[in-house]
């Protein structure tokens, strides 16, 4: 009995780990449209208190 679930346990285990994607792809580019404008960063974003942040190139005052 001690065999079956040693047995279930690890396949538990082991079929998660065939389950997963061969490979990753990286997220498409994000941009900035601000009135029909793109925005150039000279940056990649930052997550600041579960916000994405921007530092931007240029000031959005016309």
């Amino acid at each position: 009995m001690k065999k079956i679930w040693t047995l279930l346990f690890a396949v538990i285990l082991i079929v998660p780990l065939v389950l997963q994607p061969a490979t990753a792809q990286a997220a498409k580019a994000i941009t900035i449209n601000v009135d029909g404008v793109q925005l150039k960063t000279d940056q990649p974003p930052a997550m600041i208190q579960g916000l994405l942040c921007y530092h931007l190139e240029r000031s959005l005052k016309h």
